[in-house]
């Protein structure tokens, strides 16, 4: 259990908001360290699954999930590899994220949650205009389990019982370096290693009908997916300091296209109903069989604006991602279509250096986001994605230092769904929390 001793001056209206989120943060993510989803996803079937919530680390992700355009030297920075060269501490960044979630349809309603890890990251400085990450985040994860009946030829009462399950995700381990290449201008790649599994069942079963007793045995055929491949990413960062002291920032950030290497393992299987799913018997079908899904490239770029001493920020930023060019095994997935989003968002610290209000060295941010996530309908309608975000940063170290710890929470809540009443429709809350500890143990002093 973490303590946080607050002292009584300067206390305000602050205080309440920051305690009820805090607690409510603790208690969405408790799960976190045994669950690996975020609850059932009907979407998740599609592509390569659904993506991982948010983006970037708790810093972005409490201002709608931008980051861009938004140097620090206090944090990481996962959406634009380019803005690391501002790293100067040695920074151990982890957080989890908890998530509940109302699925609806016209006629059926399901809760659901649960909680993963959110990323690992360690940010190092190299050199004054030189900074690398390491890290380790989800990149996306299924999750889904739906069940239908359907009609038999023949036989008005006949029924077959179809129940398709799928879970698993995929992870990126990655490094990233940022250059201040002169003046203003930086740039940065990304190298990361996509790997995961994601295992897939769908089992059949013959209810009783006119002509036909209830089967006492399911048949199902299981599929599991091994990937791996590296992803590319490119960014830049353009900073300009105007006359009045305000920095001005645009970044922009190009995910190259890869083609993910997949191994298949496919099994058929008869289970009895009544011994609890006992395997009778067990086929193999395939195993090892190597082919490709491609990933669809993404750009994102923005604007950001910081105040002269840098406790303000305020930044826009868009993202696009053609999952129209989606392909499994070479095939194309009609379900899929062009995502995109935009996001805005900002971060205020009313005193970084107060000793007399511990509240005013805490930092506040909030941002919006919408947009469409890549999937529609049969009709071609695709579904919307939007929402609010807010989240605070808690200083534990001392005052005017990064050596020491900084306690981060972030909270969404959010709706996506069809504009018209077919399909699922989904309203999450989603909280998220982290630990960045900062230190110059390893900075090289110089002696002059």
């Amino acid at each position: 259990m973490t303590c946080l001793f607050i002292p009584s001056a300067g206390r305000s209206a602050y205080a309440t908001l920051l305690t009820l989120s805090l607690a409510f943060a603790l208690t969405l993510s408790a799960g976190s360290a045994r669950a690996q989803t975020l609850g059932n996803s009907p979407y998740s079937r599609l592509g390569i699954g659904e993506a991982a919530p948010g983006a970037g680390l708790l810093r972005n992700q409490g201002m709608g999930g931008t980051g861009v355009a938004a140097p620090t030297s206090a944090y990481a920075n996962e959406i634009n590899p380019a803005l690391n060269w501002h790293t100067r501490y040695v920074t151990f960044d982890v957080g989890v994220t908890g998530q509940l979630k109302n699925l609806k349809t016209a006629t059926q309603q399901q809760r659901t949650g649960n909680g993963t890890i959110s990323y690992l990251t360690l940010a190092l400085p190299i050199t004054p205009r030189w900074g690398a990450v390491v890290g380790l985040r989800p990149l996306a994860t299924v999750d889904f389990e739906n069940r239908s009946e359907i009609g038999i030829t023949g036989d008005p009462l006949g029924r077959v019982e179809v129940v398709n399950r799928g879970e698993g995700g995929l992870s990126q381990a990655y490094m990233s370096h940022g250059i201040q290449v002169a003046g203003g201008l930086s740039v940065g790649a990304e190298a990361s290693f996509v790997f995961g599994s994601v295992e897939t069942a769908n089992s059949t079963r013959l209810l009783a009908g006119t002509n036909t007793g209830e089967s006492v045995e399911r048949t199902i055929i299981l599929e599991r997916r091994r990937y791996g491949d590296l992803v590319l990413r490119t960014g830049l960062a353009y900073e300009q300091k105007l006359p009045s002291g305000v920095l001005l920032t645009a970044g922009a950030t190009v995910q190259l296209g890869s083609d993910l290497h997949v191994t298949r393992r496919r099994l058929q299987e008869r289970r009895s109903v009544a011994l609890q799913d006992q395997i009778l018997e067990s086929l193999l079908l395939s195993d090892s069989v190597r082919s490709r899904s491609h990933l669809p490239a993404s750009f994102t770029g923005g604007l950001g604006v910081t105040n002269e001493a840098g406790t303000r920020t305020f930044t826009v930023e868009a993202t696009s991602q053609a999952w129209s060019r989606f392909r499994a095994d070479g095939i194309a997935q009609r379900s899929l279509t062009d995502a995109w989003r935009v996001a805005a968002g900002g971060e205020w610290t009313p005193d970084p250096n107060s000793v007399e209000s511990y509240f005013r060295r805490v930092t506040y941010r909030a941002g919006v986001y919408g947009g469409r996530n890549g999937w529609r309908d049969r009709a071609g309608e695709a579904l919307q994605d939007a929402g609010v975000t807010w989240g605070f940063a808690l200083p534990l170290g001392k005052v005017a230092t990064f050596e020491g710890a900084t306690l981060q929470t972030s909270f969404a809540y959010g709706q996506r769904g069809f504009n018209s009443s077919m399909g699922v429709r989904e309203s999450y809350l989603r909280a998220q929390i982290g630990v960045a500890f900062s230190s110059i143990w390893f900075v090289k002093r110089r002696i002059e």
